[in-house]
C-alpha cells in the first residue's frame, strides 16, 4: 500500500482530541417536566447537537474597542461546502460471529445522508478476519451530512442479513480541524511511483494556506532551512533526495522540487510554531486508524475492528486518483519435484525365513495446505540397504502471495458447506519416507518440510547430509523463489516415540543375555549424536533416512510453455531406475536369493571355507599321487 504509513491502535479522534481543536460539540437535550418524573434514556432526549466554540478573554482597558482575538484566525466561514469523500476500508478483524458454525459471510455498507454504497455482491465467505481492499467515493455537503457510519454486515443466503457492527465518523469536525486530517501528510514528497504524492495541493501551497489562515507572512525559503515569522526550520539532509542535493546546476524545476520536499519537513513540525501561534498544532500524519466496531445490542463491547482511512477533498479543488488498495492478486507457480533416490532408510520389516532385515519404500510429498493433491513414487521393493531408487516426478501448482510468503488456497470446511472458504499459510513442502505392507496398513517412516522461501541448502551427497540439516535454522539457506532450482540430499527424521525407547532398551538387554555386542550394521556404527537430536521443546528426534530431489520452480505460464509430466510420464519423461531384482522366493530365484540373503551376511565363512576346500582338495591329490610317483622313481631308479 505505502512505503511508509503510521498505524493508530485505535480509532484517529482519540489521539488528536476528537478533533475539537476549536470546533466543540455540545449535545442538545430535550428539557424535562418534573426533575421528579420518570427519567428518560439520555438518547431518547437526545434532540441535536450544537457545534462552536464559546470564548472568554480580558479586553485590554486602554482599547475597549478591540475586540480581535487571535485565536479566531483560520476559522472557516460558515457556508455551505460540497466535499468529495474517499472511504479506504482496508480489512476487518476479530470479527464476531454469527453463523452458527462460529463464522461470518462479511460485507461492508456506507453511508453518509441519504447515500448509500454497499458490497453485498462481492461477500467473502467464512472469514472473521476478511481483507476488503475497498474504496468508496460519496460526495456530502455541510452541514448537511456530517456522519460518515461504515457498517459491516453477515449475508445470509436465508432471512434478513444480520448487522456485525458500524463505527461512526464525524467528517465535518475533520474537515474543519487545524490538524488537517482531511488528507494525511505523507512521510516524503514522490512525485511518481506507488507512493505518489495524493494531497490535492503541494506542501508548498499547503504551507502558504497555514500561513495565510493564521494572518503571517509566506513561508522565506533558504538553502537548508525555511522561515516561518520568526521561527527558522533547519531541513535534515535526508528530508531531500541525495540526487537532487548533489547536483551542482539544477533546473528551475529541481528547485522547485527541494522546495516541496522542505515544504513537507516544515509541515511534518508544525506544531513547533505553537510558541509563536496559538492555534498551531501538529497535523495529521499519513495513516491506517483501527476503529471499534459497535452494536447496539452489545453496548461497549467491540464486534471486531476496521483497519480504514478517510480522504476529503473540496469540490473546487481537482481531486487526485483514488489510491490502488485492491488485495494483492496471488502468483500462479508450479513446482517440480523428482525423487531420485534414497538411502539409510530405517530398515523397518525383517524377513522370517533369514531374519535380514528389509524394507518396501515409496516416498509421498506435497505442499502444505493443499492435501488433496498428495502424490507418491511407486515401491521399491526389498530393499536391503535402505536404498531405494525411484526417478519419479511431482508436479505441484500453487498460488503465492509473494509480501506475504503464504500459499493461498480455497477449500471446503466440511461436507456441509455450501462455499469455500479462502484459507492462507506458509508454503511448505512436505516429503515422506514410507514402508509399503502388503496385507497391514503402510509405517511412515519420516519426512522432511521445506519452507520454499527460507530452506536449509541441500547437501552434494549422502554422506555429508546429516541430521544437523534437519534442525531449526540449519544453515546455510536459500530460498527456492529465488534461486529457482535446487538438487541434492535432505535428511528425513521421525519424533522419537516410547516404542523407540522400549525397543532399544529391550535390545541392550538381549545383547547382555547373549554376551555379545549388539550387530554391527551401518547405522549402528554411527555415533548417537549423528542419528539424533534434542529440539528446544525437549523432543527428540531420530534420523530414519535420507531422499535425494531435485527442486524447480517455474511461473504458470512458463509451465505452461514447457509442461513436463508427473511420475515418468511424458512430456520430458524419466528413465525407469536401475533397481536390483531380489525375491525371496526360493523355488524361484534361489541364485538371487543366495547372493543377496546369504552371501552378505556370511561372506567371510564362505570364502574361507571355499579356500579350505581348495586346500583339502590340493592335499588330498598330494597325497593320492605322492606314492605312484615314489614307486616309479624307484622302478626307474
Amino acid at each position: 500500500m505505502f512505503l511508509c504509513c503510521k498505524l493508530y491502535g485505535g480509532d484517529l479522534e482519540s489521539d488528536f482530541s476528537q478533533f475539537q481543536d476549536w470546533l466543540q460539540i455540545f449535545p442538545l437535550y430535550k428539557g424535562r417536566a418534573s426533575i421528579e418524573g420518570d427519567e428518560e434514556d439520555e438518547e431518547e432526549r437526545l434532540m441535536g447537537k450544537y457545534k462552536g466554540s464559546f470564548l472568554v478573554y480580558p479586553i485590554d482597558s486602554g482599547d475597549e474597542e478591540d475586540t480581535k482575538c487571535q485565536i479566531t484566525n483560520g476559522i472557516p466561514k460558515n457556508s455551505p461546502i460540497k466535499v468529495l469523500v474517499r472511504v479506504y476500508i482496508v480489512k476487518a478483524t476479530t470479527l464476531a460471529p454469527t453463523d452458527p458454525n462460529g463464522k461470518a459471510d462479511p460485507y461492508l455498507v456506507v453511508r453518509a445522508g441519504k447515500q448509500s454504497l454497499d458490497t453485498v455482491d462481492r461477500y467473502i465467505p467464512k472469514q472473521l478476519n476478511p481483507t476488503f481492499g475497498e474504496v468508496f467515493e460519496l460526495t456530502v455537503s455541510f452541514p448537511l451530512e456530517t456522519e460518515l457510519v461504515v457498517t459491516v454486515m453477515d449475508h445470509d443466503l436465508i432471512g434478513a442479513d444480520d448487522m456485525i457492527g458500524e463505527t461512526r465518523v464525524d467528517l465535518e469536525n475533520r474537515f474543519y480541524s487545524r490538524h488537517r486530517p482531511s488528507c494525511a501528510l505523507a512521510l516524503y514528497y514522490d512525485t511518481d511511483g506507488y507512493n505518489v504524492w495524493r494531497d490535492a495541493k503541494r506542501p508548498s501551497a499547503v504551507l502558504a494556506e497555514l500561513c495565510s489562515n493564521n494572518g503571517i507572512l509566506s513561508p522565506e525559503y533558504r538553502t537548508s532551512e525555511v522561515k516561518v515569522l520568526n521561527k527558522i526550520f533547519k531541513i535534515p539532509s535526508d528530508a531531500i533526495p541525495e540526487g537532487l542535493l548533489k547536483k551542482n546546476q539544477r533546473s528551475p524545476e529541481e528547485e522547485a522540487e527541494i522546495e516541496e520536499h522542505a515544504a513537507l519537513s516544515v509541515l511534518q513540525r508544525w506544531g513547533e510554531m505553537n510558541e509563536f501561534l496559538p492555534g498551531a498544532v501538529p497535523l495529521v500524519p499519513e495513516h491506517v486508524e483501527i476503529r471499534s466496531l459497535l452494536s447496539q445490542d452489545k453496548p461497549g463491547l467491540p464486534q471486531g475492528y476496521l483497519h480504514m482511512w478517510v480522504d476529503m477533498f473540496p469540490n473546487d479543488v481537482p481531486a487526485p486518483p483514488p489510491v490502488d488498495i485492491k488485495p494483492r492478486l496471488p502468483e500462479q507457480y508450479e513446482l517440480r519435484v523428482i525423487i531420485w533416490n534414497t538411502d539409510d532408510v530405517f530398515l523397518d520389516d525383517v524377513n522370517p525365513f533369514t531374519g535380514i532385515p528389509s524394507s518396501d519404500i515409496y516416498v509421498k510429498g506435497w505442499i502444505k495446505g493443499l492435501d488433496g493433491e498428495k502424490q507418491e513414487t511407486d515401491v521399491h521393493f526389498s530393499s536391503l540397504t535402505g536404498e531405494g531408487n525411484f526417478n519419479w516426478r511431482f508436479v505441484f501448482r500453487f498460488d503465492y502471495l509473494p509480501t506475504e510468503k503464504e500459499v493461498v488456497f480455497k477449500k471446503k470446511e466440511s461436507f456441509f458447506s455450501l462455499e469455500a472458504s479462502e484459507f492462507r499459510q506458509p508454503a511448505v513442502l512436505t516429503l515422506q519416507v514410507w514402508d509399503y505392507d502388503r496385507i497391514a496398513a503402510n509405517d511412515f517412516l519420516g519426512s522432511i518440510e521445506l519452507r520454499l522461501n527460507d530452506m536449509v541448502r541441500s547437501a552434494k551427497s549422502s554422506t555429508k547430509c546429516t541430521i544437523a540439516m534437519a534442525k531449526d535454522r540449519a544453515s546455510p539457506r536459500f530460498s527456492i523463489f529465488r534461486a529457482k532450482k535446487m538438487k541434492g540430499w535432505w535428511p528425513l527424521i521421525r519424533q522419537k516415540t516410547a516404542e523407540d525407547f522400549e525397543r532399544e532398551e529391550k535390545e541392550k538387554e538381549e545383547a547382555k543375555k547373549k554376551g555379545k555386542k549388539k550387530k554391527k550394521d551401518k547405522r549402528s556404527a554411527m555415533r548417537q549424536e549423528d542419528i539424533q537430536f534434542t529440539d528446544s521443546s525437549g523432543s527428540t528426534f531420530l534420523l530414519m533416512g535420507k531422499v535425494e530431489a531435485e527442486l524447480q520452480l517455474v511461473t504458470l505460464e512458463q509451465a505452461e510453455a514447457n509442461p513436463v509430466g508427473r511420475a515418468r510420464k511424458e512430456p520430458e519423461p524419466l528413465d525407469k531406475p536401475n533397481r536390483p531384482s531380489i525375491s525371496f522366493t526360493w523355488f524361484v530365484n534361489p541364485m538371487k536369493t543366495f547372493i543377496f540373503l546369504i552371501w552378505k551376511k556370511f561372506k567371510k565363512f564362505i570364502i574361507a571355507l571355499v579356500i579350505l576346500a581348495i586346500l583339502t582338495l590340493f592335499l588330498g591329490l598330494i597325497i593320492y599321487t605322492l606314492p605312484q610317483q615314489i614307486a616309479s622313481i624307484i622302478i626307474k631308479g
